[in-house]
């Protein structure tokens, strides 16, 4: 009778903490699912962010000539360096904020839609 008890004891003690490893199991697996709600939510915020600071840029930077516009552009090498740099020197005095952010958004969020 003892032993009957002894096994009945420990087969309790196992379902105990089977039942609590499933419980385990299933609240890491609630709070994943909501931490990549929450991570998917984050990026698209970023990139919803990045993508309409781009288009500020767009519809407020000044109006270029045909040659000044064929010069702005991400450098590939020095002579496009010195040529972009040309062209936002002249503007600058102008329209500094303009200038300013298009360069920040242009070097620091535009990597981030890539």
């Amino acid at each position: 009778m003892k032993m009957a008890r002894a096994r009945s004891a420990a087969g309790e003690r196992t379902e105990n903490r089977e039942a609590e490893e499933e419980r385990i199991i299933r609240g890491k697996a609630q709070s994943e699912g909501g931490s990549a709600r929450t991570s998917l939510l984050i990026l698209v915020s970023i990139f919803s962010s990045a993508a309409f600071v781009m288009f500020l840029v767009y519809k407020n930077f000044p109006q270029l000539s045909e040659e000044e516009c064929a010069q702005i552009k991400i450098p590939r090498d020095m002579d496009d360096a010195k040529a972009l740099g040309r062209v936002l020197s002249k503007y600058k005095d102008t329209f500094y904020v303009e200038v300013l952010v298009a360069y920040f958004a242009t070097y620091v969020l535009y990597p981030l839609q890539l």
